[in-house]
């Protein structure tokens, strides 16, 4: 058990911890060392990866803990989520290209969306759909990259429009 898990999160964590041990290899060096050295030039190969590991979780029924089990979720708690997320950050595994998917895109479609938009959720979590979210505001297009400051000056120093 670790210091801060109650008897009950003690149990889950060594339960994602033995599935971890079974089905990936210990992280070999620093994972700040694997953010730092990732080649974009292998990023399809990154991203297949990420869905083959996010199929694997999903088929062991740790694909989307937080999620409801009705979407291929667990209907877990967020600390068994976080509780996996550190498990497997000890891990040598394809990690990342869901964050957003599954950290924003599929909740907020559980949330807010019609059934049609719902039924995508339990692709996110299976690994077959990858979503992402896009910005754009009039005249300063995606992520907001041509956001304009004007300043005039007053007589008290300058006004920022």
């Amino acid at each position: 058990m670790d210091f801060h898990d109650s008897p009950t999160e003690a149990v889950f964590r060594n339960e994602a911890r033995s599935w971890l041990e079974e089905n990936s290899e210990p992280l070999a060096h620093d994972s700040l060392d694997q953010v730092l050295e990732f080649n974009h030039d292998d990023e399809a190969a990154w991203v297949a990866s990420c869905r083959e590991w996010q199929a694997k979780k999903a088929a062991a029924g740790y694909g989307a803990i937080a999620l409801p089990t009705t979407v291929g979720g667990r209907s877990g708690s967020l600390v068994e989520d976080l509780i996996f997320h550190q498990e497997e950050s000890q891990r040598d595994v394809a990690v990342g290209a869901f964050g957003v998917t599954l950290g924003m895109v599929a909740p907020t479609l559980l949330e807010h969306g019609t059934p049609a938009q719902r039924s995508h959720v339990r692709h996110m979590v299976e690994g077959s759909d990858l979503w992402c979210q896009l910005f754009s505001e009039p005249s300063a297009g995606s992520d907001l990259a041509s956001v304009q400051t004007f300043a005039s000056q007053t007589r008290d120093g300058w006004r920022i429009k």
